[in-house]
C-alpha cells in the first residue's frame, strides 16, 4: 500500500480553506517554484546565498535607502480641489 506524503496532504487541506479568488495567486507561486526547481535540476541557476546580516545592519541599510533623494523628482504638485464633487453619472458618460 502506498502512503501519501503528509506534507502534500496538509497542502491539500490548506488549499481547501483558501477562497477561490486567491487560488490563482497560489497557482502562480507554485508555478514559480516548479520552474525554479526545473532550472536548478538542469544546472541553469547559480544561486549563492546572500551574506547574513544582523537586524541592526538591515535597519541601517533601510534607513540609508529611505533617505536617498528621489532620482526623478516630479516637483510640487498643487491642485485646488476645494468644491470638487465626484459625479458618477458624469464619469460613466465619459
Amino acid at each position: 500500500m502506498i502512503t501519501a506524503n503528509p506534507i502534500r496532504e496538509q497542502l491539500k487541506q490548506e488549499l481547501q480553506q483558501i477562497p477561490d479568488g486567491k487560488l490563482a495567486e497560489i497557482l502562480d507561486l507554485v508555478h514559480y517554484f516548479r520552474v525554479g526547481i526545473q532550472m536548478e535540476q538542469r544546472g541553469g541557476v547559480n544561486i549563492e546565498p546572500l551574506p547574513a546580516t544582523t537586524d541592526e545592519q538591515f535597519l541601517d541599510e533601510l534607513r540609508a535607502f529611505i533617505r536617498m533623494p528621489n532620482p526623478a523628482p516630479l516637483g510640487e504638485f498643487r491642485l485646488n480641489l476645494n468644491g470638487y464633487r465626484f459625479d458618477r453619472e458624469e464619469a460613466n458618460e465619459r
